[in-house]
C-alpha cells in the first residue's frame, strides 16, 4: 500500500519534469520534514500539469494519470484523500486556469478511479452531493474525514442545544464540512492556541453552504496582504467566504464576490456572527438565510 511518504515519488515517476520544483519545495519546507505541507505540494503539481497543457505537452499526461490511478487504487486512506481533495480538485479549480485552459482537458487521460472521483467532486461543488465512495465511505475511509483523515461525529444533543441558544445551527452542518473545518482549526488551535468553538460552528455551517468554498492553507498570504498567520489559497469558482486568521477575541472573516473583486475583512467576535453573516450575504448578492432564533427564555449561555 502506498503511504503519504511515498506519494510524491509515485507522481514524479509519472512526471519527471516536476523534479526541479519538487526539490525546491522540499528544501523550503525541510524544517517541517515530520509534517510537510502535502496539499501545497499537490497544488504546485497541479499548476505544473496545467502549464504542460498550456504548452501542448500532453503526451506525458498518460503516464501522469497512470500514477494518479495507482494512488487512488493502491494508496492508504490519507493518500486517496489527498489525491481526491488535493490534486484532482486543484485541477478542477478555474482559478488555476488563468491562460485559457480548462479542467475538461484532463478528462481523456483519467483512469476509471480518477474519472469516478472527478465526477464526484464536480457534483459535490455544483449540487452539494456528499463526497463519498460507492459504499458510503468518504475517500479517507470515514464520514466527514476530508481533512487530514479527521472525522467528526454529529454533535451531541447538549452541544446542539447550547449552540441553538447562541444562534449557531451545528445540527445543520454536514459531516463533510465538519471534517474539513475541524481538520484545519485543530491545527490552528494546536499551533497558536486559538479556541473559539462557537465561531468554529458558525464557520462550519457557513462553509457547508453552496456559495462558499473551504480552502486549503497557502503561503500566498503575503502577496494577498493578509495576516502572517496561515491563510488560504484562493480556489475561486463561486463567491466565497473564508477565514484568514484568528486571535483570542474572534476570527477575521474575508469574503469576496468574484475573482479579482474587492476583498473585505472584519474581526468578528462570536456573538456578532449572525449579524455579520447577514451582511456577507447582502454584499454577495445572495438571498438572506438567517440562523435559528434563540430558544425562548434562553440567556444565550
Amino acid at each position: 500500500m502506498i503511504a503519504k511518504t511515498d506519494m510524491m515519488s509515485v507522481l514524479l515517476e509519472g512526471c519527471p519534469s516536476f523534479s526541479t520544483k519538487w526539490e525546491s519545495s522540499r528544501d523550503e519546507w525541510r524544517q517541517e520534514a515530520d509534517d510537510p505541507p502535502l496539499y501545497l505540494f499537490l497544488a504546485d503539481f497541479a499548476r505544473h500539469l496545467i502549464g504542460m497543457v498550456e504548452r501542448g505537452e500532453k503526451a506525458v499526461l498518460v503516464a501522469v494519470f497512470t500514477a494518479v490511478e495507482r494512488l487512488l487504487v493502491e494508496g492508504d486512506p490519507d493518500v486517496r484523500e489527498a489525491t481526491v481533495v488535493g490534486l484532482l480538485e486543484d485541477l478542477q479549480n478555474l482559478n488555476l486556469h488563468p491562460n485559457g485552459t480548462a479542467p475538461e482537458q484532463f478528462l481523456p487521460y483519467l483512469g476509471p478511479a480518477s474519472a469516478r472521483w472527478w465526477a464526484k467532486l464536480d457534483r459535490f461543488w455544483q449540487h452539494g452531493e456528499l463526497l463519498t465512495d460507492d459504499d458510503g465511505a468518504a475517500p479517507a475511509g470515514g464520514p466527514g474525514s476530508l481533512s487530514g483523515g479527521v472525522a467528526r461525529a454529529a454533535p451531541a444533543a447538549a452541544e446542539r442545544d447550547r449552540s441553538a441558544a447562541e444562534w449557531f445551527r451545528v445540527n445543520e452542518v454536514p459531516a463533510e464540512a465538519w471534517g474539513r473545518m475541524i481538520g484545519f482549526y485543530r491545527k490552528l488551535i494546536d499551533e497558536y492556541g486559538f479556541h473559539q468553538t462557537p465561531m468554529l460552528e458558525f464557520v462550519s455551517w457557513l462553509a457547508a453552504s453552496p456559495y462558499s468554498r473551504v480552502l486549503y492553507p497557502s503561503t500566498s498570504h503575503a502577496a494577498l496582504g493578509l495576516s502572517a498567520v496561515p491563510t488560504f489559497e484562493q480556489r475561486l469558482r463561486q463567491p466565497m467566504v473564508y477565514i484568514a486568521y484568528a486571535d483570542p477575541t474572534g476570527f477575521a472573516i474575508h469574503w469576496q464576490r468574484g475573482q479579482g473583486d474587492e476583498v473585505r475583512e472584519e474581526l468578528v467576535p462570536s456573538p456578532k456572527a449572525p449579524e455579520v453573516f447577514d451582511r456577507i450575504l447582502e454584499w454577495l448578492g445572495l438571498p438572506e438565510r438567517r440562523l435559528a432564533e434563540p430558544a425562548a427564555g434562553s440567556d444565550g449561555g
